[in-house]
């Protein structure tokens, strides 16, 4: 298995997103923080699961209802960058994060 290193923003996005499913529905919140964390141990063997969002940058991401999970692999672990919702820009995201910078 692949070591897995999230960044700080996306421990940002991640907690954000569940304090906004846990005002809705705290069940629903718990049971995403569970598909998230099936969703990593599944990156951490398959790296390549996830589907590239670009041709010229490594980034993948995975859909989590209602998350998406980007990631970039480099050397011998996986970042992951950002976990936000799926209605958001992840372009704009990316752009602002200076991702090009990994």
């Amino acid at each position: 298995m692949i070591n897995i290193i999230w960044a700080d923003s996306a421990r940002h996005d991640l907690l954000d997103l569940v304090e906004y499913l846990s005002d809705k529905n705290p069940k629903s919140a718990k049971e995403f923080v569970e598909s998230i964390e099936k969703m990593r141990r599944n990156i951490s063997k398959y790296p390549e699961i996830g589907y590239a969002l670009d041709s010229i940058l490594p980034v993948r991401q995975v859909l989590v209802d209602p998350a998406r999970m980007l990631y970039i692999k480099k050397e011998n672990a996986i970042f992951i960058i950002a976990c936000i919702h799926q209605s958001m820009d992840w372009q704009t995201l990316l752009i602002n994060r200076k991702i090009r910078e990994l």
